[in-house]
C-alpha cells in the first residue's frame, strides 16, 4: 500500500494465497520486484511473524526501522485478555489502561508509565498471567510498537491499511468470504472506486494533501508580526 497526493492510502499490489509463509512472501516481492526493481523503503511495517521481514530482506535488503502494525498489536491484546480472571470491567479496564499506554508521545513518560503498569499487573492475582505476556512478549521492545519511538518517522497512527481494512469488510458486506472469485471482484471494484475518486478530484482541481500544507503554512507566515521576525 502507497498513499497517493491526496494522502489517500491506496493498494498497489495484492497477493491471495491458502499459505503465509516465507517462500509465499518472497516469491510476491520478488515478482513486486521484477516490476518496480528494489524497493528502499526506511520504514517496514508488518504483524509479528517473522516471515514477512525475513522474505523482504532476502529479496530487497535490509530495511533501517522495523515496526508493528498496530492494528495486529491490539488484535494481540484482546486476543489474550482472556488470560485475566473474573469480572469483564476489569479486562476492560486492562485494555484502556494499554491503549492509553500506547498512545504516549513521550519517550520518558512512557517507559516510566510502563514500568507502573506492569508493575500493577504482576501484583494483582487476576492479571498477573496477562502481565508476564504483555512483559515477555511487548514491554523488552517496546521500540516497535509504540507510538513514541515512531514520530519521526513518517508514519500515520491512523493506519492506512486498518482503514482499507474496514472499506474491503464493507464490500464484502461485513462477511466472511472464502470464495476467492468473490474477494478478487471486490478487491477489482475498490481499485475501480480509488482511480474514479482520483480522476473526480483531479478535474475538480482539489489540492493535494501537500499543497494544503504549503497554504496553511503561507497563511500562519503571514500571521506573524514584524516584531516575531
Amino acid at each position: 500500500m502507497t498513499v497517493n497526493e491526496y494522502g489517500t492510502g491506496c493498494p498497489v499490489a495484492y497477493y491471495f494465497s491458502n499459505r503465509a509463509d516465507e517462500t509465499i512472501f518472497k516469491l510476491f516481492f520478488s515478482q513486486m520486484k521484477s516490476k518496480v526493481g528494489v524497493i528502499e523503503p526506511e520504514v517496514f511495517m508488518c504483524n509479528d511473524a517473522p516471515a514477512y521481514y525475513n522474505a523482504w530482506s532476502i529479496v530487497m535488503g535490509d530495511v533501517p526501522h522495523r515496526l508493528l502494525c498496530i492494528w495486529h498489536v491490539d488484535r494481540n491484546w484482546r486476543k489474550h485478555l482472556c488470560k485475566i480472571k473474573r469480572r469483564a470491567e476489569k479486562k476492560f479496564l486492562v485494555y484502556k489502561t494499554l491503549r492509553v499506554l500506547l498512545q504516549i508521545t513521550s519517550v520518558d513518560e512512557f517507559k516510566t508509565c510502563q514500568d507502573q503498569v506492569i508493575n500493577d499487573l504482576l501484583k494483582d492475582e487476576d492479571t498477573h498471567a496477562f502481565g508476564i505476556y504483555f512483559k515477555d512478549s511487548y514491554s523488552k521492545r517496546s521500540e516497535v510498537w509504540a507510538y513514541c519511538y515512531r514520530l519521526k518517522k513518517g508514519i500515520n497512527t491512523n493506519m492506512y491499511l486498518e482503514s482499507f481494512h474496514k472499506v474491503l469488510k464493507h464490500y464484502l458486506e461485513g462477511k466472511k468470504c472464502q470464495r476467492l472469485d468473490k474477494i478478487i471482484n471486490s478487491v477489482m471494484k475498490i481499485n475501480r472506486d480509488i482511480i474514479l475518486k482520483r480522476l473526480i478530484k483531479i478535474s475538480k482541481n482539489v489540492m493535494t494533501s501537500k499543497e494544503k500544507k504549503i497554504c496553511e503554512s503561507h497563511t500562519r507566515g503571514e500571521s506573524i508580526t514584524t516584531s516575531s521576525i
